[in-house]
């Protein structure tokens, strides 16, 4: 599960993942990734999936300084 608070008007929060794909036999061509969304509190809420070029960042190493830019 990820969590992701609110605090303001055009504050962002962003979440990383990666996949390794090395071990699917093949090519991947293409993948579906599913998300849920729920509000705890009366509110909106929106969500957007980017993808990343730079895949040689780390999950202990990522930082808001250091981290990819987003693609389309």
């Amino acid at each position: 599960m990820l969590d992701v608070k609110y605090n303001a008007t055009g504050l962002n929060r962003n979440a990383y993942f990666r996949f390794d794909t090395a071990s699917v036999p093949g090519s991947v061509t293409s993948a579906k990734l599913r998300f849920y969304g729920g509000l705890t509190a009366t509110g909106t809420m929106s969500a957007g999936v980017f993808s990343v070029a730079d895949t040689k960042w780390s999950e202990s190493g990522l930082s808001w300084s250091n981290r990819p830019a987003v693609g389309g």
